[in-house]
């Protein structure tokens, strides 16, 4: 059993065995083998005893001395049990309770949030111009000359550490504590994680005599790696540790605007209308707009822009830009939202992204069974139009009209080397047959092999039901011809309708009839009505629907298709279940008209701007996050240049690690594109190359890094929600920057910790308690002798 002496006792009995400047605690120790209500028994019958007896011995002695007598004998007989309890003084050597102060210097505490105009004023008059989170913890720490450590170090024995990917302690007299403080940055080797919870853990670790009074942090609460700072308050509260938070930063999230998902083509025509679509992303704000310009990278004269309204937080808003490069060459272009001086990310507001323009004719075959409304307008525009060398086949012409139209020919090219000589072949309601058979394995052999383009244009005699005996052309479509019936009566005006754009034909580059996606559908929606159109039932596997009737719906619930194309080998297929656009010239003259089929041309002529030759080997984009899937796309442009087969190998590597073959598979619906995904790559810089098969033009490559996760910046506002609950669950407390101030009077006092146990002092047999015995047992003896009570 022991008790504990008071501080005075102990630091004036302490004086022979330790040094005065030593702090030491005094404890009283004995063995007593009696529970306490058998020691007190026992006391009452000595004390009653005792009393007894010299109540009722005869003497002549006064009441008084008889008292006294009785306390001498009962202070003789405390001496004897204190001697058979064998009592000792226990003296220790005790050092202050330990705290620990965990500065946070992770890369999102290089973060400079929005405060209120009064804050920012306080912080002005402390000298910190700029406020970043690392500054402000090092205010809290250093302001004063370091008031804050030196009152800790007075009271407390305290540890500093540094914390971001790892923990380290700041060593050091307290002046130099405070300096190496000052002199703390976010560095980049710190930028990836942050393991607030592993700091925690570690800092109650390293008192080796017990576990500190209180854990000081001084962070934005953003843990990315180890430990979660939830864990390591319940080992906390276990070990009886508080955790007093001051959350450094704003809890809402940092304005910032994003620019992701730049899609545009790589190589186009000239006076080609380039799309340049994106997505705009707003953190921590809402309700504003933002304007979103287009450049020639290192130019400052705007091609085009768009203000973009934001909605709330953290919601996508796709954008369009339009551009119409009047030049051939090879240009830059950069998609830039406006950099907003609150921003605290600039370098994710831009894309770049390089486009070749080509000055190439493209040459079109229009092929019609009989001059048809859709076929004299349309022939008319592609005459006007310079970058189109057209050539016309009319099945009904006579010998006049070819010998006076300078486009016209007198026969279809029936010859594959006639035939190939077009780009795009603009197929109408003709009469399969008057054309040979030979004409169908060579209209394959145009888009498979070549790549070319071709447009079927539905029309009310022929196309498509005219064509279900044609292996080829059933092939081509991108529908399936036997599903196909007669479509409206077109002099049935009640049955007009305007095509309405599908989420894939909005963003569709032949679709584009306004310069954004919001003009865009506002122009189709308000287009003048068709009133005929070929109901399509079922559509091929790989068909995608660009434009669709906005009421009527075929045999599977869906939307009948207006306009639908798929990739078929190296080339596209367009088919267009009407050919009533020409009404599209209502009021508005060739407005919209040209400007779609214009780009529904171009559209079906993308394979001219790449040669017969060329084989792209490319993935979805530059750059990944660990754990994204990479997805791996080779396409063939020539089947002469290798043969076709069912799989590709491309070959991964990236420096110090060994090499890896990936297999890609075959697309059944383009057979020339082979397709591949990865997954599980760790960060690094990796290498692509196709080595199945073998080209004789040379080796494609690809390349792409992967990063790691951007934990740091994921969450950018200070995580309150987390440090409020490690606190709470603690028992602690947390604290803003404005309540820094009072956070040492909020700190546990702490018990002073035992360090080392000095030579006991025994008092059972000490000299003076023997001597004391004997004076008391000859005192009583004396008085007793002189009152003759022996």
């Amino acid at each position: 059993m022991t008790r504990r002496l008071p501080d005075w006792f102990a630091a004036w009995w302490s004086g022979p065995y330790i040094n005065t400047n030593e702090t030491v605690t005094a404890e009283l120790q004995w063995t007593w083998p009696w529970p306490p209500w058998a020691t007190l028994l026992l006391l009452v019958v000595l004390v009653g005893c005792v009393t007894f007896f010299y109540a009722r011995e005869k003497s002549s002695a006064s009441r008084s001395l008889r008292v006294g007598l009785a306390v001498l004998r009962l202070a003789v007989i405390g001496l004897l049990l204190l001697m058979l309890t064998q009592v000792v003084i226990v003296l220790k050597r005790t050092a202050p309770p330990g705290i620990a102060v965990l500065v946070d210097r992770s890369a999102s505490m290089q973060i400079s949030d929005t405060y209120p105009p009064g804050l920012n004023q306080k912080l002005r008059d402390l000298g910190i111009d700029e406020p970043t989170r690392i500054n402000l913890a090092k205010q809290i720490v250093t302001g004063d000359q370091g008031e804050l450590l030196r009152k800790l170090d007075k009271k407390y024995d305290l540890h500093l550490y540094q914390v971001a990917s790892g923990v380290e302690r700041i060593d050091g007299e307290l002046p130099q504590q405070v300096a190496s403080t000052e002199r703390l940055t976010t560095g980049s080797d710190t930028a990836q994680s942050t393991r607030l919870g592993d700091a925690v853990v570690h800092a109650m670790g390293d008192y080796p005599n017990g576990p500190p009074a209180a854990l000081i942090l001084l962070t934005d609460g953003v843990n990315t790696a180890g430990k979660s700072l939830g864990y390591a308050a319940q080992i906390a509260r276990r070990r009886g540790v508080p955790l007093y938070a001051v959350g450094l930063g704003s809890d809402q999230p940092p304005r910032d605007f994003e620019l992701t998902g730049l899609l545009v083509e790589d190589v186009v025509f000239v006076d080609d209308w380039i799309s340049f679509r994106a997505t705009v992303q707003a953190h921590g704000i809402a309700n504003e707009e933002v304007r979103v310009v287009l450049r020639h990278s290192g130019q400052t004269e705007v091609l085009a822009e768009q203000q973009v309204r934001m909605g709330s937080s953290g919601e996508a808003v796709l954008v369009q830009l339009t551009h119409r490069p009047t030049s051939p060459g090879e240009f830059q272009y950069v998609l830039e939202i406006e950099p907003q001086d609150d921003e605290i990310n600039l370098e994710n507001n831009r894309q770049q992204h390089t486009i070749t323009v080509r000055d190439e004719k493209i040459r079109v075959l229009f092929v019609q069974g009989y001059p048809s409304y859709e076929f004299r307008y349309l022939k008319a525009l592609l005459s006007r139009d310079p970058s189109i060398e057209l050539s016309t086949y009319l099945q009904q012409a006579d010998a006049d009209y070819v010998a006076q139209d300078r486009v016209a020919l007198p026969a279809f090219p029936v010859g594959r080397d006639a035939l190939f000589e077009y780009d795009v072949v603009l197929f109408g309601d003709t009469d399969p047959q008057l054309l040979p058979g030979s004409v169908w394995p060579n209209l394959q052999a145009l888009v498979e092999e070549k790549g070319g383009g071709i447009a079927f244009l539905a029309g009310p005699r022929f196309m498509p039901w005219g064509y279900s005996g044609i292996s080829a052309v059933s092939l081509l479509l991108p529908v399936d011809i036997r599903s196909a019936r007669y479509g409206d009566d077109p002099r049935d005006s009640a049955a007009g309708f305007s095509p309405q754009l599908t989420p894939l034909g909005l963003r569709s580059s032949a679709m584009q009839l306004g310069e954004s996606f919001e003009a865009t559908g506002e122009m189709w929606r308000n287009l003048p009505p068709i009133y005929w159109l070929a109901e399509v039932g079922r559509l091929k596997p790989a068909a995608q629907v660009l434009a669709e009737h906005p009421t009527r719906r075929g045999a599977n619930g869906q939307n009948l298709p207006a306009i639908c194309f798929q990739y078929f080998g190296n080339g596209r297929v367009l088919f267009h279940a009407t050919d009533a656009t020409w009404r599209w010239r209502f009021r508005t003259g060739d407005l919209f008209f040209a400007r779609y089929w214009v780009q529904t041309i171009r559209f079906l002529a993308r394979s001219k701007l790449e040669s017969a030759g060329d084989v792209e080997l490319a993935v979805d984009r530059q750059e990944y996050t660990r754990n994204q899937p990479v997805e791996i796309q080779l396409r063939l442009g020539d089947r002469q240049a290798a043969p076709l087969q069912n799989s590709a190998t491309v070959l991964l590597e990236t420096p110090g690690l060994s090499r890896q073959r990936v297999t890609l598979a075959q697309n059944q619906a383009t057979r020339n594109i082979y397709s591949g995904v990865l997954t599980g790559l760790a960060p690094g810089t990796y290498r692509l190359m196709l080595v199945e098969p073998t080209l004789p033009e040379g080796t494609p490559t690809a390349q792409f890094v992967v990063k790691r996760p951007p934990g740091e910046f994921a969450q950018s506002e200070m995580d309150r929600a987390t440090l409020t609950s490690a606190v709470s669950t603690t028992h602690g407390e947390f604290f803003t920057f404005e309540m820094a101030h009072t956070l040492l009077d909020a700190l546990p006092a702490g018990r002073r910790i035992a360090t080392e146990n000095l030579p006991p002092v025994p008092l059972w047999n000490h000299p003076a308690v023997v001597v004391l015995l004997l004076t008391l047992l000859i005192a009583e003896w004396i008085v007793r002798r002189r009152v003759g009570m022996l």
